[in-house]
């Protein structure tokens, strides 16, 4: 799909370039739900390498401005870069316009498409906020 101020392509996860990219993207995150410690680019590659998404995708301009995966959990994930945040709704958007949620299993799945975002990340949860999503849910890991 594309709109007039990015456009998506598919992660491929056979493309070294593609690789690369998202693991720049990983290593430069200044918050993290995935992971305590950045993976080797090897344990990275694997991982890329076995599509775990249903849907994976980089956001362009000129340069690749970020990336959203959809999971078989409905939960999205979306990582741009701050400068896009105020566009976080037209990608969202874009992605329920491009797929479908997968049906509800109870105690499950959910119904709609879900987002994570790290608590840490207060911009993106208040832009959010403002843009009308609405939070139904807290998750806290054990160590």
């Amino acid at each position: 799909m594309t709109n007039t101020m990015f456009t998506y392509r598919d992660v491929d996860p056979q493309s070294i370039s593609d690789v690369q990219t998202l693991f720049k993207r990983l290593a430069s995150r200044s918050y993290s739900i995935s992971h305590r410690r950045l993976p080797s680019f090897e344990d990275h590659h694997l991982f890329v390498s076995s599509h775990p998404y249903r849907f994976w995708k980089l956001i362009l301009t000129d340069r690749c401005i970020g990336s959203y995966y959809v999971t078989h959990s409905n939960s999205v994930g979306v990582d741009i870069d701050e400068d896009f945040y105020g566009l976080i709704d037209v990608v969202f958007a874009d992605i329920c316009g491009s797929h479908s949620a997968l049906p509800p299993i109870k105690s499950i799945r959910g119904a709609k498409f879900h987002i994570n975002v790290s608590s840490r990340n207060s911009i993106l949860c208040s832009m959010l906020q403002q843009k009308g999503f609405v939070e139904i849910q807290r998750t806290f890991a054990l160590d």
